[in-house]
């Protein structure tokens, strides 16, 4: 019984976890897609290729020294707008992730979910949520600009 309890504990900690990390990860994703209708074009068609008119989603999954108690601070939002390692960082680029532009990229300059050990335990489950999402959205609408679209859009700190 014990056991059960746990296991359900983790269940609900991964769906509540993720669920808004997943959310504005969709929001920027549909966003830059109505703000960028070639790249969702090139989406749609890639959908359309290879799941037809289906709407079955299968997953495939194919030396410095840091001396104890040192508090570490990555600036994530930095990293993934350096030009050194983004040409155009601001442009919506897709095809940035691409598997040989992903293996000719140095390892951490796209930490959305961390790295290492303490990296996100719900990597997998954000990432196969979003993808099955967005894919069953274009399989079924288009995203389109309004009045209301801020474009660029404009970042701003909560609070």
């Amino acid at each position: 019984m014990e056991k059960e309890r746990f296991n359900n504990g983790n269940s609900i900690l991964f769906l509540m976890a993720c669920y808004e990390t997943t959310a504005s990860a969709m929001t920027c994703i549909a966003y830059n897609l109505a703000t960028n209708p070639e790249c969702q074009d090139k989406l749609i068609q890639e959908i359309d290729t290879v799941l037809g008119q289906s709407n079955r989603i299968n997953s495939e999954v194919d030396g410095v020294k840091i001396p104890p108690n040192t508090e570490l601070i990555f600036p994530i939002f930095a990293i993934h707008r350096n030009p050194k390692y983004w040409p155009e960082p601001e442009k919506f680029d897709p095809e940035r992730f691409t598997p040989e532009n992903k293996e000719s990229r140095y390892l951490y300059t796209f930490l959305p979910f961390g790295h290492g050990p303490r990296n996100c335990i719900g990597q997998r489950l954000a990432g196969m949520d979003v993808k099955c999402s967005i894919t069953y959205i274009l399989q079924h609408y288009r995203f389109t600009n309004c009045s209301e679209t801020e474009i660029p859009l404009q970042l701003r700190k909560n609070g």
